[in-house]
């Protein structure tokens, strides 16, 4: 068995719980008395089955199972009857209130053990069933939401995309650059709300590295402190540990979200302590979180504020539950923080602190990278002879925005509508162009198998790959990729992120 599981007997005779324990040496065993005893035990260890007299002082083993099978967080806990009594009003009354099984005395240790292990190997496979079960409709789950996640980012690409080509014509009426410029503003928020969307159900892109979380701490202050200069911050940095592997971008924008809270919580002498320290969790404590045991960065951030009511308590991870009025509020608030930190493998949760005001903790895992992902470099300013790019999409209005763009910055572009059209007019021109930007998600041959066939073809292509999905290229042999564009995005960063690959 992979897990060596926990039996609580209850049973006031000694000589009868040394017995049973001898023949289940196995297993962790613990033992109770009396049916208050064994209760207290059940709720304190909630061990993996129940070993359960019928006769007993003061209370049944009936009474006993009775309130094990009312209690919400016990109910599921199989119990076994223990008895010498065989009447068949006993046998009865036990499967009646929800025994699992009974067995009468005196007690055979191998027909105990098998019984046992009969418990487990049922627990084990509906344990497995679940788990299939969740794992079906999780993969059903992220195939909705990357596909949703790609439609929408294309289609806001191309809006915001064809408003800011509305925004740079030259036109006498001023209407239109206003109007133009209000389509792209309510876009790009509504582009916003679908990266919030995969960070809160974490099927966002990471972009994992080495990151300290003592600078992006400082980023986070600096940021409150434009907010509210009034604010008196005291930094308690404990931790010797201070790199994890992250992205530091979305690490940022939660301790950034997490200030803004504390400042809008607090009175007229807003203090926030934000503390760090290395800390090891064990199995016990990390039941707790829902991570994994090992080392962990803590980051504590308390301020002294109004704290935090008891009936929104255990609603503040809600997605786009807010304190503020319905009109003022907007996004996931804590929900996206949450989903952030636990695409990090990481905990964060809550508390009132006793002097008054709130703290959030957060853990996050100190050790071996979590994933890897490509990534494009750092954008940088270039001046770079313009060339020839093919341009590959099978959306109409991505492709005619990118065109568009590329068109007046002074490039000279070839258009393909999926990869198999791109790498025969690659083949037809000789190789004879200085980048290939294509789209990942293409019907016919998509865009990784054009990068595949475009390598072959040419060592010396180079690629930029523009997706609105929600993908993980690890695995994938495309270390060649120049660079990975992730829609919707603006006319200025595309050309700079095109300027920076040609340029190196």
């Amino acid at each position: 068995m992979s897990k060596k599981y926990t039996i609580l007997i209850i049973d006031d005779l000694s000589s009868s719980v040394k017995m049973i324990e001898s023949f289940l040496r196995e297993y962790n065993v613990i033992s109770a008395k009396s049916g208050v005893e064994g209760l207290l035990l059940a709720q304190e260890h909630h061990p993996d089955l129940i070993l359960l007299d019928v006769i007993m002082p003061k209370m049944s083993g009936f009474e006993v199972c009775e309130i094990l099978k009312s209690d919400e967080e016990l109910k599921d806990i199989p119990v076994i009857f223990l008895t010498t009594c065989n009447r068949r009003y006993d046998i009865d009354k036990s499967f009646d209130i929800g025994a699992f099984d009974y067995i009468t005395k005196p007690i055979s240790g191998k027909a105990l053990r098998a019984k046992i292990h009969a418990v487990f190997s049922i627990l084990d496979r509906i344990k497995l069933r679940k788990i299939e079960e969740y794992d079906q409709k999780s993969e059903a789950n992220d195939i909705f939401v990357k596909g949703m996640s790609h439609n929408f980012n294309n289609m806001f690409g191309g809006i915001i995309g064809m408003a800011q080509l509305l925004e740079n014509l030259q036109v006498d009426e001023p209407k239109v650059k206003r109007y133009a410029r209000m389509i792209r503003i309510t876009s790009e928020n509504g582009a916003k709300l679908v990266s919030q969307l995969l960070e809160f159900s974490q099927r966002s892109d990471f972009v994992f590295e080495r990151v300290d979380i003592a600078k992006v701490l400082e980023r986070a202050i600096n940021f409150i402190t434009e907010v509210n200069s009034k604010i008196e911050i005291k930094t308690l940095y404990a931790a010797n540990r201070n790199m994890v592997i992250g992205d530091a971008e979305k690490l940022f924008h939660v301790f950034r979200n997490l200030l803004i809270n504390a400042n809008e919580a607090m009175g007229d002498n807003p203090e926030l302590i934000i503390r760090t320290k290395n800390q090891v969790l064990k199995d016990v404590q990390v039941s707790k979180y829902g991570i994994s045991p090992g080392e962990y960065l803590k980051i504590s951030i308390q301020d002294n504020g109004y704290g935090i009511s008891e009936e929104i308590m255990g609603k503040i991870y809600e997605p786009f539950f807010s304190t503020s009025d319905l009109s003022e509020a907007k996004g996931l608030g804590l929900a996206e923080a949450r989903g952030i930190i636990q695409g990090h493998h990481g905990s964060i949760d809550h508390a009132n602190r006793a002097e008054g005001g709130a703290e959030f903790n957060i853990f996050l895992p100190l050790g071996k990278p979590l994933k890897s992902a490509l990534r494009s470099d750092s954008i940088k300013e270039a001046l770079v002879p313009l060339g020839k790019i093919l341009l590959v999409d099978d959306e109409d209005i991505s492709l005619l925005f990118a065109q568009e763009m590329l068109r007046k910055s002074g490039y000279r572009v070839e258009t393909a509508v999926n990869g198999e059209e791109a790498l025969k007019l690659y083949k037809e021109n000789g190789g004879e162009f200085d980048l290939v930007l294509t789209d990942i998600i293409m019907p016919v041959m998509n865009g990784i198998e054009l990068a595949e066939g475009l390598k072959e073809f040419d060592v010396n292509v180079k690629i930029i790959f523009m997706t609105g999905h929600s993908i993980d290229l690890e695995g994938k042999n495309v270390d060649f990729v120049k660079a990975v564009m992730k829609k919707p995005f603006r006319g200025a960063e595309i050309i700079n992120v095109i300027n920076n690959v040609l340029n190196s």
